[in-house]
Order: C-alpha cells, then sequence, then structure tokens
C-alpha cells in the first residue's frame, strides 16, 4: 500500500517482504543441499554395487580354493572356529583380530584342535543422528518449520561430513530405543534416527556434533571392535561360522593358522547343531625374581610352568592329575658359580620326572629365551597366575625390553615389532598398564590374586596365605632377599 507523497510501500511491508524473500532463499539452500546429497548417494551406490559384485567373485574363488587353508573345512567350503579372543589395531582402523581354536585333524582318538588367527578388514563405524523437532535459523533460534529426515537433517549432515573428510558414507532413517533416558531426558525413548555407516579408515566425528535439523550424535565413541562384537551378536567364546577364508600372505601371529576376510559379514555365530566345546591349553605360571641392588631393577632368576593341554571348557575337566606336564628353568647369578653337583643332579630328577624336567641356563638372557620357545611350543590358551597383571608381566617386559630378546611379542599370539611404553620404573613397581596388557592380546588371562580379592574375603592375598586358608595346606615362602642363599647348594 502506497502512501500520497511518493508511492513507497511503509516499512513493515518492506520488512515483510524481506522475509519472505529470505524464506525462499533459504529454502532454495535446503533443496540445493538436499539435491546435491542425493547425487552423491546415488553415486556412493553405483560404487557400492560395483564392489559388492568383485566381492561376491572373490568370495566364490575363496571358497573353491578352500583347501589350501591347511585345516579341514565345512561342505559348502566355510571354516567354523571357536573364538576366543579379539583385538582391535588401533594403528589399523578397521582391522580387527580374532583368536581361537580350528579343527586340525584327528588326533588319539578324538579331533584334534590348534591355534588360529583370523584378521577381519572393512569393519565400518556406524551413528545415530537425532533429528530436532524444528529447524534453527542461522542464529540458532527455533523457527515453526518442522525437520524432515531426507530434506533437512541428510543433506546437512552429508555436508558436514564432506567437510570433515569423509568422502563416502551410507544413511537410511531407523528407528531405535534409548535406554539412559532416565539420566538425560533430552533424548527421547523411542525416537526416529538417521544410520549413517561409514569406513572406519575416516576420522571420529566430535561427540558435541550438532546441527540446524539435528540436535546429538550418537555412537560417536564407540570402537570398532564393540561394533562388530554386537553385530555379529559375539556375547563371548563360541563356535563362529566363516565364509570367504584366505590364507593370509604375511605372518601376522605365532598361530599355527592364519586366514583374513574382506568383510564383517562372512563371519556368523554357529547357532544350529554347533559342535562341543574344543579343549583348551592352560598353563599356570610362577616366576621367582632377585632384586639388583646396582642397577635398583627386579631381576628373573627362575621360571616354571605347569601344563594341561585338554581343559574342559563347559565342565569340569576328568582326571586332570594324569594329564599335567611342565617344565622348570633357573639361571645363574651373576658373579656367582653354581654348585659342583647341580648339573648331576638335575639329570638324575629328569630321567625320573621326564614330565616335568628341570633346565639350568647361563644368564638371565638364556633363561628368558628358552621361557619363550617353550610358550610358543606349548602356545596355551589360558595362562594363569598369581599377581600376573600386576607383578609378573611388568617384570617380563622390563627384562625383555633391557635385555633386548628379539621374541618378546611371543608372551601373547600377535607379532609385534614395536615395544609398548613402559613405565619408568625399574619394572613391577606399578600396575601394568593398558598397553602392556594389551601384548597378551590371544591368550585369555586368569589372575588369582585378583579373582580372589573379587570373591574372598581375607586380611591378605598372598599365595601363601590363600593356600592355608582356601586349601588348608602350608606353602613355604621365599622372600626375594634370600633368594641368594638357595644358589649355594644344589638341595
Amino acid at each position: 500500500m502506497a502512501d500520497q507523497s511518493g508511492g513507497f510501500a511503509p516499512a513493515a511491508a518492506k520488512e515483510k517482504n524481506k522475509s519472505g524473500v529470505n524464506k525462499l532463499q533459504e529454502e532454495d539452500d535446503w533443496r540445493a543441499m538436499r539435491d546435491a546429497a542425493a547425487q552423491e548417494a546415488a553415486e556412493e551406490a553405483e560404487i557400492e554395487d560395483n564392489a559388492e559384485a568383485v566381492a561376491k567373485l572373490a568370495e566364490g574363488a575363496a571358497n573353491v580354493a578352500s583347501g589350501a587353508l591347511g585345516v579341514p573345512v565345512e561342505e559348502d567350503g566355510s571354516l567354523n572356529m571357536f573364538w576366543v579372543d579379539a583385538y582391535e589395531d588401533a594403528s589399523k582402523p578397521g582391522r580387527i583380530y580374532m583368536f581361537g581354536k580350528v579343527r586340525a585333524g584327528e588326533g588319539k582318538g578324538s579331533a584334534a584342535f590348534s591355534s588360529c588367527c583370523l584378521q577381519i578388514d572393512n569393519v565400518q563405524r556406524q551413528v545415530f543422528i537425532l533429528p530436532r523437532d524444528k529447524i534453527l535459523d542461522a542464529e540458532g533460534e527455533e523457527t515453526e518449520h518442522d525437520v524432515s529426515m531426507m530434506d533437512h537433517v541428510f543433506p546437512e549432515f552429508s555436508k558436514i561430513a564432506k567437510e570433515r573428510g569423509i568422502k563416502k558414507h551410507r544413511c537410511k532413517p531407523t528407528r531405535r530405543a534409548y535406554m539412559y533416558n532416565f539420566q538425560d531426558t533430552s533424548i527421547p525413548a523411542d525416537a526416529e534416527y538417521l544410520k549413517v555407516v561409514y569406513s572406519a579408515e575416516y576420522p571420529v566425528f566430535p561427540a558435541d556434533l550438532a546441527g540446524r535439523s539435528f540436535s546429538r550424535v550418537l555412537g560417536t565413541s564407540q570402537s570398532c571392535l564393540e561394533l562388530f562384537l554386537l553385530k555379529r551378536d559375539l556375547m563371548g567364546p563360541c563356535w563362529v561360522n566363516i565364509k570367504g577364508a584366505e590364507v593370509v600372505s604375511s605372518q601376522l601371529s605365532w598361530c599355527k593358522h592364519e586366514i583374513r576376510i574382506a568383510d564383517p559379514k562372512n563371519l556368523k555365530v554357529v547357532k544350529a547343531n554347533a559342535p562341543e566345546s574344543p579343549p583348551l591349553v592352560v598353563m599356570s605360571l610362577h616366576m621367582q625374581t632377585i632384586k639388583n641392588e646396582r642397577e635398583h631393577a627386579n631381576e628373573i632368576v627362575m621360571l616354571s610352568a605347569l601344563c594341561h593341554d585338554s581343559v574342559n571348557v563347559d565342565g569340569p575337566t576328568d582326571k586332570p592329575e594324569n594329564k599335567y606336564y611342565g617344565f622348570s628353568g633357573v639361571r645363574k647369578l651373576e658373579g656367582s658359580a653354581w654348585p659342583l653337583d647341580l648339573q648331576q643332579k638335575v639329570e638324575a630328577f629328569n630321567k625320573q620326572r621326564k614330565e616335568t624336567p628341570r633346565f639350568i641356563h647361563s644368564n638371565e638372557r638364556a633363561l628368558l629365551s628358552w621361557f619363550l620357545a617353550k610358550l610358543h611350543a606349548v602356545d596355551p590358551d589360558v595362562i594363569v597366575g598369581h599377581n600376573w597383571l600386576g607383578f609378573d608381566l611388568d617384570v617380563l617386559l622390563h627384562r625383555m625390553s633391557r635385555l633386548k630378546i628379539p621374541a618378546w611379542s611371543k608372551l601373547g599370539r600377535l607379532r609385534r615389532s614395536t615395544m609398548p611404553k613402559l613405565q619408568s620404573n625399574a619394572g613391577g613397581m606399578g600396575q601394568t598398564t593398558w598397553a602392556e596388557k594389551m601384548i597378551m592380546s590371544g591368550r585369555l588371562i586368569c589372575d588369582t590374586y585378583i579373582a580372589a580379592k573379587e570373591n574372598l574375603r581375607e586380611t591378605t592375598y598372598t599365595l601363601t596365605e590363600l593356600t592355608k586358608t582356601q586349601l588348608g595346606k602350608v606353602r613355604q615362602e621365599i622372600d626375594f632377599q634370600q633368594v641368594g642363599q638357595y644358589f649355594s647348594k644344589s638341595q
């Protein structure tokens, strides 16, 4: 409406017209963003279809050649493995290692099993985008426009992903329940989300990421290993069926067999007619140390192991005492000589007790190298120790690092070339770090010290005290300061 003086529209009308222009411009921006995201999604879908076709051809070729795996396979060419442990390599995003047992043939009246390492590649990340009820304007104020999943959330998130270097991702609307709604009421108990899946080689989204059309991004802190275990319904050690497996070209573990799959979906839990759980190899370790006052370090003077290669997983083991075997090794103390009759007595003992022989070594380096060779030969699935994680493992790693033992990673089942960062103390002075514990990947650890503290009420949890209270027996305790006195005679 024009006034009489000059025909100019009132200020309110001009502002309304400007608002309408901005609204149309904003709708054009959303529409352009949506069209661009849709075009990228179509191109990615075509790439995915081609990649899937290639993967199916590769899977068929792998099944034909499955006999080359070196172990018996199923009628359809797939392989069954009883998995016991898994590890995610942080330096190689999207890669997971699973360790377990595979059937290796027939033993004495029963099936024989050996260790296996499965490398799983292309494990993806997954996040869920929670849309807002209303779109926010450029200033962050809520507008009256409802949020559309495909017209607003999808294009906005696709733009943000591209800006963060994520070149490819897949999205679809899905409905999910949130179990912690009683703690955080800003997240509804049940809502529709935009599920986003993308390669683990791309960076993680920040936990506080939000946009004009969405308020939260859930699942940003979830590791690939956690997501893989949930997706594959792996709730603990069990039989899994592996399709499309192929032999690994380069050695990646200390296991007897090594295979890989390129698609995590090629692994499924065996639920119908699952075989009996295979027996596990268990090794109980004891280590004796002495204090080197000059270097202020704990040195290892003796290592002893008791083993059983057919421990029942599902129940008690029948007559375990009939299948025990083991070994003990001791090394000479620096600056001292062996008793004159020691070699003769060790040989006499070994003739009588062939299942638990004893060995003597000239120095600590020879003792540790011999122990790693024995550990590799036995290849235990479970290692039992008292305060293994609080003392023994830390001391072993410190001494192997100090003496430059090349095959130190045989403590676990994954081959490693770089020693993890150890504590700055002399070893055994503090709790084992997370990086040190990861060295044991592939072997389960049963620490009786931790188990006793969790399940028993005692004043002290030393092995000597637990032997007295739980077994009613007396155990001779050797103080590390008195260890040197025992090397003066062969008794």
